[in-house]
């Protein structure tokens, strides 16, 4: 190659540029000819201050282009997949430096390797454990779509493959802790995060994965712009400008100011040769600087976009100095904990204040684990209490740091309200309480329905057939007692078919919850039930003063007329009922009682009782539905009800209501 002497990088900008817009040399004539180019591919493809293309791959192009005599227009795409397919569809001529794969190569046609570069494993500069791909066995690992990581490691399924659209966002899920590891080539990973100072945060580990061999592409039937690409682009390869080139972009260059504060140490003819050295370096340092805004500005703007992802998503992230005890929160945590901006106190034991004492045991024994085990990540969910005193659940994720001494230094990651979730769950668990209750009263429902159902139809059919015969044989008294049975039977079959529907409706209407008066619900219930108390000569009495209550109080009525009636059915030959109805205040909750000097219950029946068609004395009248209506009435008023009781002594019916349904607490404490 004949060039003319190089006296620095400005005078090659010059001379390139004017050899690719001069007039065609006599060898050949000039070809125009289109190159695609991903957008801000550092450190390759890039941007100027005046928005024209450069970086390492079109400053290559343009000594390449001398060589062959090409005039280039640069088409510029937004990433990797639009610049090959612009060269796919014709819309471009040529890609400078892309990578050579088996799947290009079956559609394009390269030249000489212009450069190869190595494909490796990166991860966080305080990880530990990593040292080769094998390490990182069923972990994250990210990559960039359509890099030559992504086709080593698409077929490897031991890994959990992570694809990001460009570089930064790869870079930030590995700082961030979203994945283990990322596999990219070498020199473009440092060179990328030198300018966004972020050299520091990572390394490199391991041997090369691959050698990612890099040349000038162009469709596979282009032959005659092959060929005139091919001999220009060994004699670039060959030349010093290439070795020039290589050093400048991808060898990280000396800071300016580092020569010169050098150059007063080592005398004045050092100086000289300095300031000689600044005139070539000049073009450098205003590329290498513009770089770097960009790459900062770059950062703010996603670090902006993350910020409102967060907030969107009711995320916050933290960071933890153990060595302080402080922790850096985003603004929007302190909404997570129910406080205004700027009222926490950003310590760690502050943070511990706020969530109950067996949720912090849980947290702090998931931090201890995460630290001693060097664990990647800790993941643990907990309650946290708000100033209002609500209860509210927090996930947080994070990963440890650690110093040089392998010791853990603090943590970071994120923390998440996921109160809708932990209140869906609850529901979803006492859904499935219910059903698995319902299911249990269902099938004793099938089993003993088809007895308390059968038996009244046996009685029925059989009275009918001495029916047809007493009329036959004009017994007329024979005749009435036999319809009599039937009337009967039928009537116990009616009874039974209403409480069932009593029973049904228990489970799908629920009246109007007001504050009633209990003592008003009392006498209405003496008024209805005053026909069977005077038949049994019973005496009811009212025990205390009684709260105002926030119920239902058609249904409770209910619940307590079937307690009194139970009470004067099952009562003692030898002994006049007496029923005692009392309220008391204990443990939170407000407990009403029905007591009796009846029959009593044995210990085995005490809950039995309450289920479907339960009855201790088959003599008597009823169909065993009555408590099971009791006890889910009082359920869906938020309550319990149980009984004591022994035989020959009575029996106590308790009913429990929190005090929430209480409008006022005139009822005794105990």
């Amino acid at each position: 190659m004949k060039r003319p002497r190089r006296h620095g990088a400005g005078v090659v900008f010059l001379w390139a540029l004017l050899s690719v817009s001069g007039p065609a040399s006599a060898a050949a004539e000039t070809l125009r000819v289109t190159a695609a180019m991903p957008h801000e591919a550092r450190p390759d493809y890039l941007l100027d201050p005046k928005g024209q293309p450069d970086g390492f791959a079109v400053e290559l192009m343009r000594l390449i282009a001398q060589e062959a005599q090409l005039e280039v227009r640069y088409l510029v795409k937004d990433n990797w997949a639009a610049a090959i397919e612009a060269l796919r569809n014709g819309e471009a001529d040529l890609i400078p430096n892309l990578g050579i794969t088996p799947e290009r190569l079956r559609e394009f046609a390269f030249t000489d390797t212009l450069e190869t570069i190595p494909l490796v494993l990166f991860v966080r500069s305080d990880t530990h454990t990593v040292g080769s791909l094998e390490d990182l066995a069923g972990q994250r690992v990210a990559v960039v779509r359509l890099n030559a990581g992504e086709s080593l490691l698409r077929s490897r399924k031991e890994y959990q493959l992570r694809v990001y659209p460009d570089f930064p966002d790869a870079l930030f899920a590995l700082l961030s802790g979203n994945v283990d590891g990322l596999v990219y080539p070498e020199p473009w990973t440092r060179s990328r995060a030198r300018a966004a100072g972020l050299a520091g945060e990572l390394k490199s580990v391991g041997t090369p994965l691959l050698e990612i061999k890099r040349a000038l592409a162009v469709r596979i039937a282009d032959r005659a712009l092959l060929a005139r690409l091919e001999p220009a682009v060994a004699r670039v390869l060959a030349s010093a400008e290439y070795r020039e080139l290589y050093a400048k972009w991808i060898v990280a260059p000396v800071p300016f100011w580092d020569l010169t504060r050098l150059a007063w140490a080592s005398g004045l003819t050092l100086a000289l040769v300095i300031l000689g050295m600044g005139v070539w370096r000049f073009r450098t340092e205003v590329v290498l600087t513009h770089r770097l805004q960009a790459a900062l500005h770059e950062r703010d703007s996603a670090e902006g976009e993350r910020t409102q992802v967060l907030e969107a998503a009711r995320m916050g992230y933290w960071r933890w100095d153990m060595a302080s005890n402080r922790v850096e929160w985003s603004e929007h945590v302190e909404s997570l904990f129910g406080l205004t901006p700027g009222s926490f106190a950003n310590t760690f034991d502050a943070y511990l204040a706020l969530i109950p004492l067996p949720d912090r045991e849980q947290l702090l024994a998931a931090i201890a684990t995460a630290q001693q085990q060097h664990a990647p990540h800790y993941e643990v969910e907990h309650r946290i209490i708000w100033p209002d005193g609500s209860e509210h659940w927090l996930a947080g994720k994070g990963r440890s740091f650690y110093g040089a001494n392998g010791e853990p230094s603090g943590m970071a990651g994120t923390v998440m309200d996921i109160t809708a979730r932990k209140q869906s769950e609850n529901q979803r668990e006492q859904l499935i309480s219910e059903l698995e209750r319902r299911s249990a009263e269902m099938e004793s429902f099938v089993y003993t329905i088809s007895h308390d159902l059968r038996a009244p139809l046996i009685t029925i059919s059989g009275f009918a057939k001495l029916l047809e015969k007493d009329l036959a044989r004009g017994e007329a008294t024979l005749a009435t007692d036999s319809l009599r049975e039937i009337i009967k039977a039928s009537d116990g079959m009616q009874n039974l078919i209403e409480d069932l529907l009593e029973l049904a409706r228990t489970g799908q209407i629920v009246g109007e919850l007001k504050e009633v008066n209990l003592e008003d619900i009392l006498a209405d219930l003496a008024s209805r039930c005053a026909h069977h108390i005077e038949q049994e000569q019973a005496s009811v009495r009212l025990a205390g003063e009684f709260p105002r209550l926030r119920v239902d109080p058609v249904r409770f009525g209910q619940v307590l007329q079937n307690l009194v009636e139970n009470a004067l059915t099952y009562r003692r030959p030898e002994a006049r009922p007496e029923i005692t109805i009392g309220a008391t205040r204990t443990d939170g909750e407000v407990r009403l009682y029905v007591s009796d000097n009846g029959a009593g219950i044995p210990a085995a029946y005490l809950e039995r009782i309450f289920g479907l068609f339960q009855r201790l004395d088959s003599r008597t009248e009823g169909t065993g539905v009555g408590l099971a209506i009791a006890r889910r009435i009082v359920d869906m008023h938020g309550g319990r009800i149980w009984a004591e009781s022994e035989p020959g002594k009575g029996s106590i019916f308790w009913i429990a209501l929190p005090d929430s349904a209480i409008v006022n607490g005139d009822c005794r404490s105990s």
